[in-house]
């Protein structure tokens, strides 16, 4: 074939070309190869090798599959066993059609036309199992991919949980993801590595069966040396076009980060975007996420651009090129057909089933190549999705550590004041500093006894939201920065926070009890009677108890509403202490003097951060805070008894 392809100028030609596309392509590779190795040197980011006896780390694509796929009983094993089965009967009922395919063609060339017709429905009988089988093997691939994305969806549940103070936590992923990546990354990058995975495993076993099966066949039909001729084409050719290929993994890593980035902002624009069009800022969210797109874009384009060269000489030298070579190693049994009686008893019908079962092989030995460019994305995927588990993983131990340190976790006997009241809260030396260690308050030291009510006070940037978010364990308090001693369990201290928190997809309730899920102990009546008490009643339960149970009564609550259902919680509580941050910013003057009243009148301990002078009525101490760093203690003047009988006003907008 050389020979004749040689005294053709066609040929003289394309074989020049195959020269000078190897030799420019390999040196290319060669090339940015060893410039990134440079890179890396420079950069200090090359890899170290491990310390004598020390064991190898495992690389983060392991780790992520063993929490994928946790044990061999798990559900990704089994449909994985019903992948591969499918993938197996599929082979053998394709290897069959083959056969017919080679006979069909027979046939036809010899115009036996009734034989012709009688083998079209053997056929088509054996298509059918064929259809069953692929459709089996898509319904497998799916199931697997599901089941590990379920695997991998508790275990970041289950981190998520394990956090003690989740803003430092997710703060902690912010940092190693940048911005709300880690959004992406559990959602979009979780579920294209499930994908992925399932698609790698069939990229590999499936040909790697193929090969094997018809091989069989092959050698029987062609001879052993005519087919170990194919095989070693497409493992040269496979292994070249690999070692050309570029970094897929670096560019999947890369696009996922720059649609990460995308998402960050469109979330941001949602979730802000009352805020965005008060202060006119939609031209500077424009700027934003049109450059992010734009970034997003280009790189989008420069992965499809490489995958477009690549595919074009994949395709090319393992599939054409690959064709030619099949037919060429089939030819010798065609001409010196003595050694196979097959062969030389029907021509037509061997060189079609040979050359049929030769380009599924040759397919399945592409496909095989190939498949290292989806290890390659998977990789990628699984990085990113380790870099998160590991992340949370990292915030769950230090912030765990922080608050066991600062004292936040101790303390389960109840002290007693000078008075002889018991204790609820004691700061002793506490140095009040926001997350990333700028100081606002020193040498913060009181306690509040029960019931006894503290009034936090001060200017804005004071630290009053911070004590809040110290003492509710939002933010750790950092080593050698003072103790805090409760001794009270958790479940007899409640906070509303700034911000009310309102599920609108639950019942009216689940958002009474959250964070619990259910309570037996209460009747319906008193969830009714505490909404009454709010001014909540005529709008979220009209129809009494039955509107208790219904989903979607929250959805659409104005800020003091869901400021009012926050006190709710508290009402139907009655913790021992609850820290309200600026809990009633949002509703009427006459609803917060019933709200704190009936608070005093039940004896319930508060620490009550606001900016209203007022509320200094219905509470026995005020803790001031200059904005200086220093604080003030003091007691108020005493109360005059509260009668108990408080009524609150009916819920209207301000």
């Amino acid at each position: 074939m050389l020979r004749c392809w040689c005294a053709e100028p066609k040929g003289r030609a394309l074989l020049m070309a195959w020269a000078a596309t190897f030799t420019g392509v390999t040196v290319r590779a060669v090339y940015l190869r060893r410039r990134a190795k440079r890179l890396a040197k420079l950069s200090g980011e090359a890899t170290k090798p491990a310390a004598a006896g020390q064991p190898k780390a495992q690389s983060p694509l392991r780790k992520v599959q063993r929490l994928a796929i946790p044990r061999w009983g798990s559900q990704p094993v089994v449909w994985f066993g019903v992948l591969s089965t499918g993938i197996g009967l599929r082979l053998l009922v394709q290897i069959k059609t083959s056969t017919e395919i080679g006979a069909l063609g027979s046939l036809l060339a010899k115009g036996d036309w009734p034989a012709l017709y009688r083998r079209q429905l053997t056929y088509a009988l054996y298509a059918v199992p064929a259809a069953f089988f692929a459709a089996l093997q898509k319904y497998a691939a799916h199931n697997v991919a599901l089941a590990m994305r379920a695997n991998l969806t508790a275990v970041l549940h289950e981190r998520d949980a394990t956090v003690a103070s989740l803003p430092a936590a997710l703060a902690s992923v912010e940092e190693v993801s940048g911005g709300d990546e880690g959004v992406q990354r559990g959602m979009a990058d979780l579920e294209a590595y499930c994908s992925n995975s399932v698609a790698l495993f069939e990229g590999l076993f499936k040909p790697s069966v193929e090969v094997i099966l018809i091989s069989g066949k092959l050698a029987m039909m062609m001879g052993p040396t005519q087919l170990l001729s194919v095989a070693g084409f497409f493992g040269l050719a496979g292994g070249w076009t690999r070692s050309v290929a570029p970094a897929f993994a670096t560019l999947a890593s890369d696009v996922q980060a720059a649609s990460a980035t995308l998402l960050s902002h469109r979330t941001r624009l949602h979730t802000h975007a009352e805020e965005v069009t008060m202060l006119r800022g939609a031209a500077a969210e424009k700027a934003l996420m049109d450059t992010s797109a734009s970034e997003y874009h280009r790189k989008t384009a420069q992965q499809a651009l490489q995958r477009f060269g690549s595919d074009v000489l994949d395709t090319y030298v393992l599939r054409y090129v690959g064709i030619l070579a099949a037919f060429s190693a089939m030819m010798p049994a065609i001409i010196s057909s003595a050694p196979l009686a097959e062969a030389a008893a029907d021509p037509t019908k061997y060189f079609l089933t040979c050359l049929h079962l030769l380009v599924q092989v040759g397919m399945a030995l592409k496909d095989l190549v190939m498949s290292f460019k989806t290890l390659a994305t998977t990789r990628g995927l699984a990085t990113r999705v380790h870099g998160l588990l590991n992340a949370l993983d990292t915030a769950a131990i230090d912030t765990n550590l922080a608050l066991a340190q600062g004292g936040l976790t101790a303390g389960s006997t109840f002290s007693a004041s000078p008075g002889g009241t018991p204790l609820l809260l004691a700061l002793q030396a506490v140095t009040l500093q926001t997350p990333d260690g700028v100081p606002l308050v020193h040498d913060l030291a009181f306690s509040i006894a029960a019931g006894h009510r503290l009034l936090v006070t001060g200017p804005n940037g004071s630290g009053k939201s911070s004590l809040v978010r110290v003492l509710s364990g939002a933010w750790p308090l950092a080593e050698d920065c003072g103790e805090v001693t409760w001794s009270i369990p958790a479940d007899e201290r409640r906070v509303v926070p700034q911000r009310p928190y309102v599920l609108p997809q639950l019942s009216l309730r689940s958002n009474l009890l959250y964070p619990e899920t259910t309570d037996s102990r209460r009747a319906a009546g008193e969830y009714l009677d505490v909404l009454d008490r709010v001014g909540l009643r005529s709008k979220l339960a009209p129809a009494g108890e039955a509107d208790l149970d219904r989903t979607g009564p929250c959805d659409g609550l104005s800020p003091g509403e869901k400021q009012r259902l926050g006190l709710a919680r508290i009402l139907l509580r009655r913790p021992a202490l609850a820290l309200l941050d600026e809990a009633c910013a949002s509703v009427e003057p006459e609803f917060e003097a019933a709200f704190f009243a009936e608070c005093a009148a039940s004896g319930m301990g508060l620490l009550t951060v606001s900016h209203r002078k007022e509320l200094e009525q219905f509470h026995t101490h005020e803790l001031r805070l200059d904005g200086h760093g220093h604080a003030t203690f003091r007691a108020l003047p005493d109360m005059p008894p509260a009668d108990g009988s408080v009524v609150l006003v009916q819920a209207s907008d301000l």
